[in-house]
């Protein structure tokens, strides 16, 4: 730890009559009567901060940099001599070209095959996505899920490709003489100029 840097723990007020409880509560309750001190050098700073190039003597440390307006430009280091992002320039791309979409859906399963089924188009992209997009799936209800007497298994796969995804499906229902539904929130987080 830097010297110029300097941590003091000490407790604060605690009562004479502090009652003994058990250990795991005495624990919890620790942090009431404890106090942490942090004292620094006048000027310390653990980071550069503002919209000017910071000087020579702080370049080993990281600056957030600012626009003339206050909002923030990035993260930078100094590398050789020379301010260079922290974020290298390709995942700043994806980043600025992420898209990401969200929405619900309901397949239907069928009580009597535990057959392959394929749903239909969930979600037309178009635009399109530069390359197939990550889709997560949640199950949220439907009456698959409702009906506590049910025994049921499935699976899902989703087939996700530049322009729409849909899901590929197994069952097997039991206890049941229908099909049952299940209902599921989607999203869909992909790269797109």
């Amino acid at each position: 730890m830097p010297s110029n840097i300097q941590l003091a723990l000490r407790t604060l007020n605690v009562p004479d009559d502090l009652p003994h409880r058990a250990r795991s509560l005495e624990i919890e309750e620790l942090v009431d009567y404890l106090e942490v001190d942090m004292e620094t050098s006048a000027g310390l700073s653990l980071v550069n901060y503002g919209s000017g190039t910071p000087p020579v003597d702080t370049s080993h440390l990281p600056w957030v940099r600012l626009n003339a307006d206050g909002s923030p430009a990035g993260l930078y280091v100094n590398h050789r001599g020379e301010w260079v992002s922290a974020i290298p320039r390709t995942v700043q791309a994806d980043l600025a070209n992420l898209r990401m979409m969200t929405g619900s859906c309901e397949l239907t399963f069928d009580a009597s095959a535990d057959t392959l089924q394929t749903s239909d188009v969930i979600e037309e992209f178009d635009p399109v996505f530069d390359e197939a997009p990550i889709v997560m799936l949640t199950p949220t209800g439907g009456t698959l899920l409702a009906d506590p007497d049910n025994a049921y298994q499935y699976s899902l796969r989703v087939d996700s490709r530049i322009d729409k995804f849909y899901i590929e499906y197994r069952s097997h229902v039991n206890n049941s003489g229908s099909a049952k539904l299940l209902t599921l929130d989607w999203v869909v987080i992909g790269v797109r100029e």
